[in-house]
């Protein structure tokens, strides 16, 4: 197996865009704005960007500070993710359960805990 030229190359990256999809199409399940008031719309959206820029930001650092600092972020954004999609749950705005599990494995994943294997 090559080592990856960027980190969109790497497996990590590649469950977090699967991750991502699935949330999207959760995304477009959920209320309008004016019928949301815990704007969880929005608080998913605000997460999963900022947890694709601290991953790219964390492959790309060069010193172990950055790096841990970028994957610390990334996860505090997966969390904040996996709190709004169980607030959804709550709310019965939609079934996100599947989509909890799944981003709770990544979260092992993220933190060294399960490997990913292509």
């Amino acid at each position: 197996m090559s080592t990856p030229q960027n980190y969109e190359e790497t497996l990590l990256w590649k469950k977090a865009v699967e991750l991502v999809q699935k949330i999207q199409e959760f995304r477009k399940k959920l209320p309008n704005s004016e019928m949301d008031i815990y704007s969880i719309n929005s608080k998913l959206e605000n997460s999963i960007s900022e947890l694709s820029q601290y991953l790219e930001e964390s492959y790309c650092s060069k010193s172990k500070l950055a790096k841990d600092k970028n994957s610390f972020l990334a996860e505090l954004a997966l969390n904040e993710c996996i709190d709004n999609l169980k607030r959804a749950n709550r709310l019965k705005f939609g079934e996100a359960s599947s989509i909890i599990e799944d981003a709770e494995k990544f979260k092992k994943i993220l933190n060294g805990k399960e490997f990913i294997f292509s």
